[in-house]
């Protein structure tokens, strides 16, 4: 009776395993979905980044919590209650970074000084690129398509540029951020500070 019953149930179950009539997949169908799901990873990861930047700058700026007494003489010793930072010493006049730091290295298992690092260029990015930044959301129109790599291709080419410069260049390239490659977007890049300077940046440091 308990055999019977269960056959019973199992054959009123749903086969959720394979569908009744598979349906052949072709080389071109493969290769559609693949690439779909490349450019959904490549959006996410671009998501992710921006994000670390937001925390990272947020981290940075609510770091001074630590600090028992912010009222402290600059130079004097200045004590902080991150107990668990051995990097950082109470005899020396502390920094927001150096907190953060320190505690975001132990955190996440990397230096202090890379940390720093990726604190200091969450802050710049924030402060000096915010339209760029929030162009790393491939949900915002039009600049569907921005990836880390080309913000930091965008930030390495624009740092020396006045804030007006900085407009100028971004109106011109950022748009494109969807359809270029990083090389064709770098070469943009490139062209559009000629075009609103005069000249590159980095020729003016060399010259």
């Amino acid at each position: 009776m308990r055999t019977r019953n269960k056959v019973q149930a199992e054959r009123t179950q749903p086969r959720l395993d394979l569908p009744e009539s598979p349906v052949p997949v072709t080389k071109a169908e493969t290769f559609a979905a693949t690439l779909t799901q490349l450019v959904d990873i490549e959006h996410a990861e671009a998501l992710l980044y921006r994000e670390k930047l937001a925390l990272r700058s947020i981290l940075l700026s609510t770091a001074d919590y630590q600090l028992i007494d912010p009222s402290a003489v600059p130079g004097s010793s200045r004590r902080h209650a991150g107990a668990d930072c051995p990097d950082i010493g109470s005899d020396t006049w502390l920094q927001n970074i150096d907190l953060a730091a320190a505690e975001l290295a132990a955190a996440t298992c990397v230096s202090t000084g890379t940390a720093k690092n990726q604190l200091a260029t969450a802050s710049y990015y924030t402060r000096h690129y915010a339209v760029a930044v929030a162009s790393l959301d491939p949900d915002g129109d039009p600049y569907r398509g921005m990836t880390a790599h080309k913000l930091d291709l965008f930030t390495e080419h624009t740092t020396d540029l006045t804030n007006t410069e900085l407009e100028k260049v971004t109106a011109r390239v950022l748009p494109h951020a969807h359809t270029d490659t990083p090389g064709q977007f770098a070469r943009r890049i490139e062209k559009a500070v000629i075009a609103v300077t005069g000249t590159t940046k980095q020729k003016q440091r060399r010259a």
